[in-house]
């Protein structure tokens, strides 16, 4: 099989190497290929290439970092200066030692064709909102959200969304 790219490549080496023992189902697709022409061919390959199910992966776990991400900026915000006294006033960001809080959280790439890859893109939006409680220089606190990630690639073959939600409980 021919290919045209390092991706395409390590693909069609290893559907040579099935060739002479390939039976049923893998021997009609090998043939398939045999009879197929360069752009039918390409685009097979792209079908078969493992980086959709990569991108979905990373995808979900950078949507786990954002989220992440968000509360800890969260928590560092309400903790600022946790000692009220007449010559640091309070600078948490609600009044009276208690409160809630909602935080929006945004992300997203673009992908060009090199190296043997497709074009993807993904982007992730979420949304996550707690209620915190303080008392002197202790903080009690706890959040709720969730994340939508969407994975696309650019020659419309594959596509993919991965929504997450996490809780916590958190204090210092």
């Amino acid at each position: 099989l021919a290919a045209g790219d390092p991706v395409c490549d390590a693909l069609a080496s290893y559907m040579d190497a099935c060739r002479a023992s390939a039976t049923g189902d893998m021997a009609q697709m090998l043939g398939a290929f045999q009879l197929a022409t360069d752009e039918q061919v390409d685009e097979a390959f792209q079908t078969l290439s493992p980086d959709t199910y990569d991108n979905l992966t990373r995808g979900s776990l950078q949507g786990v970092q954002v989220f992440q991400d968000a509360l800890a900026l969260r928590m560092d915000a309400a903790r600022c200066h946790p000692f009220v006294t007449k010559d640091a006033p309070e600078t948490m960001a609600f009044l009276g030692g208690q409160g809630w809080w909602l935080s929006g959280v945004h992300h997203g790439a673009d992908q060009d064709a090199s190296g043997g890859f497709l074009a993807h893109n993904f982007t992730i939006s979420g949304v996550l909102g707690g209620y915190e409680r303080s008392n002197g220089s202790s903080i009690v606190g706890g959040s709720f959200g969730g994340t939508r990630t969407d994975v696309d690639r650019d020659n419309e073959m594959a596509r993919g969304q991965v929504n997450g939600w996490a809780a916590s409980v958190y204090g210092g």
